[in-house]
């Protein structure tokens, strides 16, 4: 699908935002991550979701915070993570998208309950719960990868 106008400026922003920014500050204001979701909510956009198309505009005001922080103006945190929370739960929930690994994690944790129920009867079982919920959600991520359901 062909890139709109307004996602190469978001992503010519974003990128002279990553040049400036220090590495922890980009790892810590989740800055990678809002670059993949305003390229999904460009291709939403393009395919006539209308929220998608609204979210352009907070996507805007979450770039310009980011900006604003690297010339020292004070800015809002919880602004900045009300929008990034918008725009993630949109993609997530509104088009049923998944951040990477998040499935492996939530097997995981189903693996283990299910290991620490049967505890009783071997004790491996929670070792093969963790095992085994690892290497299914590890299954279930590639799926969703391969299908284009990750962020």
């Amino acid at each position: 699908m062909k890139q709109s106008k307004w996602l190469n400026q978001a992503n010519g922003r974003l990128d002279r935002i990553i040049e400036t920014m220090h590495n922890d500050g980009l790892r810590r204001l989740k800055v990678d991550k809002i670059k993949k979701i305003v390229g999904r909510i460009d291709e939403f956009s393009q395919e006539n979701c209308e929220q998608c198309q609204a979210l352009q505009q907070k996507a805007d005001v979450l770039i310009g915070i980011l900006e604003d922080m690297l010339r020292g103006k004070s800015i809002n945190p919880q602004e900045y993570k009300d929008i990034y929370k918008e725009l993630l739960t949109h993609v997530k929930k509104g088009h049923g998208l998944f951040e990477p690994g998040q499935l492996m994690n939530q097997w995981l944790v189903i693996g283990l309950l299910i290991g620490s129920a049967f505890m009783f009867l071997n004790l491996y079982s929670v070792s093969i719960g963790l095992i085994s919920g690892i290497i299914i959600g590890a299954i279930f991520d590639a799926n969703a990868k391969k299908k284009g359901r990750v962020i």
